[in-house]
Parts: structure tokens; C-alpha cells; sequence
């Protein structure tokens, strides 16, 4: 299992990708609030869009570590009623960022 611990505090994402620096930023171009991460020396261009998307890859692994700690628990014979307030406080935040990131 991977201790998602130890990537407290990285540049928030979403990261995008400069193909003529191979160089990775976060921000919006837009707005001009850009901020460089990270120069890359890379050959392809999915090793690019790995990295780019490592913000995205972390909280989908966090999301899932989540859930699955809630059907470990709802599996394993434990008090549904211990529990189901939780399920019900994670699922809401869940739903609220999902609703957030659609905007």
C-alpha cells in the first residue's frame, strides 16, 4: 500500500504540460497565475502526461483508500450502525467535491 503521507504539502494540482520547455506548471493560463514545478528531461510524451497528472493519481488513490477501509469494515462483521455515519460524512464529501471540480 502506498503511505500517501509522505506527499503532504506538494505543488497542488492540476498540473499541465509546456511541450517546448519539457517543463510541468500548475495554475491557469488565463488568469497568468502560473507556477513552475518541474523541468523535465524526457523522451515521450506519456511520461509528460504521467507526471502532469500525479496530483489527479494521489487523490484517487487517497478516494479509494477510503472507500475500501469502509467496506473493510463493513465486511469484516463490524456494527454497521458504528460506521454508517462516517460511510454517510465521506460519501457527501465525496459527492461535494465532485460537484466542486464540475463547475
Amino acid at each position: 500500500m502506498i503511505d500517501t503521507d509522505k506527499y503532504e504539502g506538494h505543488t497542488e494540482g492540476p498540473w499541465w504540460i509546456n511541450h517546448d520547455t519539457q517543463s510541468i506548471w500548475n495554475g491557469t493560463l488565463d488568469e497568468g497565475d502560473m507556477n513552475h514545478v518541474a523541468d523535465v528531461d524526457v523522451i515521450h510524451d506519456n511520461d509528460l502526461r504521467l507526471i502532469a497528472d500525479a496530483p489527479l493519481l494521489l487523490e484517487e488513490v487517497k478516494r479509494l483508500k477510503t472507500r475500501l477501509f469502509f467496506a473493510e469494515k463493513c465486511l469484516c462483521g463490524i456494527e454497521w450502525d458504528v460506521y454508517k455515519e462516517e460511510i454517510w460524512f465521506a460519501m457527501k464529501v465525496e459527492i461535494t467535491e465532485k460537484m466542486r471540480s464540475s463547475d
